[in-house]
């Protein structure tokens, strides 16, 4: 059975005959509006007439929050009436005296929610304004209940029959003649998103997930413990020990993992869904336009254009946490979340600028801008004019702690410390331990590309430590990493 919550703002009145009846109205169930976003990717609208037969031959009870042991009120003994109207299903639920204080908590504007319990039989999926619909054409209507705590939209439960509908609904959608990296392409691009689960680029500073109560934190804690809340135990009831953890709770770890990276937290992230391969247009020499004489020929403009590819590898970590810390520690959730976007920078971050063995090419590997300076402002200079000599503008500048304090403390011929150019100051610094002392790497961060995948599998085990009194953690995820603009970027190495 499926359940909806609306904000219904439940009504009161009370009967002025001898018998003082206290009765609720207002709308269970509104008609063609649509729900926020399901958990599944789609919004739902209910349209008129979809319980039609289950009010003619159903008896339909009404409920204290889906508790079936706070019974209401039933059609069959005309203590709830329903009306179907044009704009809703339309309630009248009469309580009786010992619900009093349900009464006196909507009168107050305490509880104004209703829900209600249902099964589909007949649905339409469709697009409309970039969004999957889905379209409750009939349905089995069983309840409606008063609620105080909306359960929308993490309680809501999808039949499975339904999701496999909606799967094949996503598989037929018209492609219109595009191969599917092209689809993905035109997607990055700003073009027309065929399907909504696409791969899509997150710029600088940009967040890929929205902000959540619940961290890969909490659910370690939960699977260790046994302990936590109905939905942690829900995420992690599906798979067991081995987890693909949903992604709002991935991209929550995999932003925090890039504040922690010079390069993550300014290059481009795409979200590489569950693509293995997936390839992005470039333009490798920019269009021109010039002035012409009257009835001259216009001069031809030739842009050139190319792709990267990022082609996905797998990587693994492995982690072990104490059970002591796990089951008494004050904020372990945060402490895990921190030691596992640790974990992820170190090795990407290493691995993206040098290579790795069965891993990625390394970006110092590529045919990018490398000369050697004096720790100078006017060495960092001459790697900003050769950006700007292949047409690129420098924006951002990363060196060791090392290099850093060489520059601050130059000292001019008077003996007062060098003040930075004014070039140099509207640049985006990061002062890292990433970098090796002798290294300044500059240019447009946001030319790299690290392609990420957010649905992180996360397999954990107390059999691995059990001598130790360890929970292990290993996680799994891939991603690639590529240059769009090689020549914009420069790395120098301090003589």
């Amino acid at each position: 059975m499926e359940k909806r919550y609306i904000n219904a703002n439940v009504e009161v009145r009370a009967e002025e005959d001898e018998n003082k009846k206290l009765t609720l109205k207002g709308y269970a169930i509104r008609y063609n509006e649509k729900s926020k976003l399901l958990g599944y990717g789609f919004e739902e609208v209910i349209l008129p007439g979809a319980f039609s037969e289950s009010l003619k031959t159903r008896n339909i009870i009404a409920l204290n929050n889906h508790d079936t042991n706070q019974l209401l009120g039933s059609t069959q003994a005309n203590t709830l009436r329903l009306e179907d109207r044009a704009d809703g299903l339309y309630f009248e639920l009469d309580l009786l005296e010992s619900r009093k204080e349900l009464y006196d908590l909507v009168k107050r504007g305490d509880i104004s929610g209703m829900s209600f319990g249902f099964t589909c039989t007949d649905e339409l999926y469709k697009r409309s304004d970039d969004k999957d619909i889905r379209e409750v054409k009939k349905g089995e209507l069983f309840e409606i209940s008063v609620v105080h705590t909306p359960a929308y939209p993490s309680t809501n439960v999808v039949a499975t029959r339904s999701l496999e509908k909606y799967e094949e609904y996503k598989a037929t959608i018209n492609t219109n003649g595009f191969s599917q990296n092209e689809i993905r392409g035109l997607g990055l691009l700003g073009g027309n998103q065929m399907n909504n689960n696409e791969v899509r680029c997150y710029l600088p500073n940009e967040k890929m997930g929205a902000d959540t109560n619940i961290t890969v934190g909490h659910l370690i804690r939960a699977f260790a413990t046994g302990k936590g809340t109905e939905e942690e135990k829900r995420m992690l009831s599906a798979s067991g020990a081995s987890s693909i953890i949903p992604t709002k709770v991935s991209s929550h770890l995999i932003d925090l993992a890039r504040s922690k990276s010079f390069l993550m937290k300014n290059c481009t992230i795409v979200d590489m869904q569950n693509h293995q391969k997936v390839t992005i247009p470039t333009v490798t020499k920019d269009p021109t336009v010039s002035f012409k004489q009257q009835g001259q020929a216009i001069t031809p403009s030739e842009p050139s254009f190319d792709k990267i590819e990022l082609d996905a590898k797998y990587l693994y970590g492995l982690v072990e946490i104490p059970l002591e810390i796990i089951q008494t520690g004050m904020g372990v959730e945060e402490k895990i979340n921190q030691l596992l976007a640790t974990a992820i920078v170190s090795e990407i971050e290493n691995a993206a600028l040098n290579g790795a063995v069965d891993g990625f090419s390394g970006i110092y590997n590529k045919d990018i801008l490398k000369m050697e300076i004096p720790l100078t402002y006017e060495g960092i200079t001459s790697g900003i004019n050769e950006i700007a000599m292949h047409n690129g503008i420098t924006k951002n500048v990363a060196m060791s702690p090392k290099s850093y304090f060489g520059l601050q403390t130059i000292v001019t011929g008077d003996g007062q410390y060098r003040v930075p150019p004014t070039f140099y100051t509207s640049l985006k610094e990061d002062v890292t331990t990433s970098m090796e002392q002798d290294k300044i790497f500059i240019g447009d961060f946001s030319q790299i590309y690290i392609g990420l995948l957010k649905d992180i599998t996360i397999d954990m085990s107390l059999d691995y430590g059990f001598g130790k009194g360890t929970l292990a953690i290993r996680i799994m995820w891939y991603g690639d990493v590529e240059v769009a603009q090689p020549k914009h970027l420069c790395l120098m190495t301090v003589q």
